[in-house]
């Protein structure tokens, strides 16, 4: 029995074109552009006994356009099948895009290893959030793909500070704040504050609706996304787009 697999999305940037055909594993994805006033649709014509890959397809491609193109990736629905080709329309709802953005014309897949597509999915959902704690959490996930223990992550990061180009600045504003350690910081400060609140214990908690804390995360959030990426271009050997563009 066909199905049709049925997914409306937004994205930071918008399509050049209004519609794209590529290939992920062994689906063909057909992308139509939105407008002001609708999402973009994606389709995947396939089996009602292959329709979760196929959902699963989705939103790994998803995953690989916010990586490729630094844009964010919101899913607004899909995740089942119907029997028709059905766009969704999302109601009193506004899209602002930046123009032009996003071109697929030579798209080609780029994460082969189950490794690469965890790690670009955890990207997706971190670079796609509101919030700066998930943001900074989901981040921290990314480096505890490859290094187990605290101790792991925190000797990774320190021996990885002087990579560190976007975020640069930030490393030399905490530094004369008198922060030396900086793995300890980031994961104490920020990664345990963050993902533990026991009370009794005396340690860090990050606190939402506290000012400071949410100036530093807020501060703080592009040193680890770009810790991360290194880890994913380095370790996962995910190629980006820059690299991409070169090579072809």
């Amino acid at each position: 029995m066909k199905v049709w697999v049925c997914t409306c999305f937004d994205t930071s940037f918008d399509f050049c074109e209004q519609k794209y055909n590529v290939r992920y594993d062994s689906f063909d994805i057909e992308i139509i552009r939105g407008s002001s006033e609708e999402g973009h649709n994606l389709f995947i014509e396939t089996t009602k006994k292959n329709a979760k890959l196929a959902n699963e397809a989705t939103r790994k491609f998803l995953s690989e356009i916010c990586w490729l193109y630094q844009s964010r990736v919101e899913i607004i629905a899909g995740g089942g099948w119907a029997s028709h080709k059905t766009p969704t329309n999302v109601a009193f709802r506004k899209f602002a895009r930046i123009g032009g953005g996003i071109d697929l014309t030579s798209y080609r897949q780029i994460a082969s290893t189950h490794e690469q597509k965890i790690a670009l999915g955890i990207y997706r959902e971190a670079f796609s959030s509101n919030s700066i704690f998930y943001k900074f959490l989901s981040c921290f996930k990314i480096i505890n793909m490859i290094y187990k223990t605290g101790k792991e992550q925190k000797d990774w990061i320190n021996n990885n500070i002087e990579k560190l180009i976007k975020s640069k600045s930030k490393i030399e504003q905490l530094k004369q704040e008198g922060i030396t350690n900086l793995g300890e910081h980031f994961y104490r400060s920020g990664r345990c504050a963050i993902a533990h609140s026991n009370i009794i214990s005396g340690e860090p908690i990050a606190d939402a609706d506290n000012h400071e804390d949410n100036f530093r995360i807020g501060r703080e959030i592009e040193v680890i996304k770009e810790l991360a990426e290194i880890i994913m271009s380095d370790e996962l050997m995910i190629p980006t787009r820059g690299q991409l563009i070169k090579y072809y």
